[in-house]
């Protein structure tokens, strides 16, 4: 069984995403767009009128938006994030019509339902760790002897954490069926969970390594919502652009180390950079 080189693996999700940003950028520009389109109606007007208004009302009345949103999210991302995993994996740097990344092809369809497979698959997970979690946090409202309160934080930190890691050691196995499936082939949870064996805590701390600075992010992008909307969804464009392509990358990666790539689909090394 292959192991994940986390600290190299790490390294180069970094390093290949800065170096081929340009590339990456031009491969998904479409579906790009389209996903920073939908955000942008999410955040400026979708979300305040959901907030000031009766919320049944409010869904009702902004119902072909928010479908329109929620179609171009989920379709938008499956387009870019099949291109990503090309690209990386196979050196493809052209799809979809002219070259855009706009594709409906097969690949994409599965993208899309292999997410939804992952989520369910979670649920009892998640489910199960709901009520530690909810321990957890209630302990760090302790109250009593200052030597119960140590103790009560000590068992609030395991009972929260312990249940993030569990989901997260799921997830981080589950989750390279996406580049499995971006390679052509179908939606097997059950493959790609014997073809990581043994390397669940390494892909645990090599997304944690990975996904600590594009939480930053993320924080940044949340935090420009306190000066306007309409500065908020300019500056998720680029934190969005940017998280998209390290998030799509460390899988791509950590599929390609652990899973590998089969002889016919290797990239051929004639063909020109």
């Amino acid at each position: 069984m292959k192991k994940l080189p986390v600290l190299r693996s790490a390294k180069e999700v970094y390093a290949g995403v800065f170096s081929h940003f340009r590339e990456l950028l031009r491969i998904a520009w479409l579906p790009i767009l389209l996903v920073i389109v939908a955000r942008a109606v999410l955040i400026v007007w979708i979300d305040p009128e959901l907030e000031k208004k009766h919320v049944q009302s409010s869904v009702e009345a902004l119902a072909p938006a928010i479908l329109f949103v929620f179609l171009a999210l989920y379709l938008g991302t499956a387009m870019m994030a099949v291109g990503f995993h090309r690209f990386v994996l196979l050196g493809e740097k052209r799809r979809g019509i002219f070259g855009s990344g706009l594709s409906f092809a097969r690949k994409d369809i599965l993208y899309v339902w292999a997410s939804i497979l992952i989520g369910t698959a979670l649920s009892p997970a998640a489910l199960a760790a709901l009520p530690v979690a909810s321990f957890g946090a209630a302990s760090f409202f302790p109250q009593g002897e200052t030597q119960d309160l140590y103790w009560k934080l000590a068992v609030g930190f395991l009972s929260l954490g312990a249940p993030f890691a569990a989901v997260g050691l799921l997830l981080g196995r589950w989750i390279l069926v996406l580049p499995h499936v971006a390679m052509g082939y179908g939606s097997s949870l059950r493959f790609v969970w014997q073809q990581t064996r043994g390397n669940s805590w390494r892909i645990f701390a090599y997304m944690v390594l990975v996904f600590l600075p594009v939480g930053l992010l993320v924080a940044l992008s949340l935090m420009a919502q306190a000066v306007s909307l309409e500065f908020a969804a300019a500056v998720d464009a680029p934190v969005y652009i940017v998280t998209a392509m390290l998030s799509i990358t460390c899988l791509s990666v950590a599929y390609r180390e652990i899973v590998g790539l089969p002889p016919a689909m290797q990239p051929d090394p004639a063909l020109p950079a």
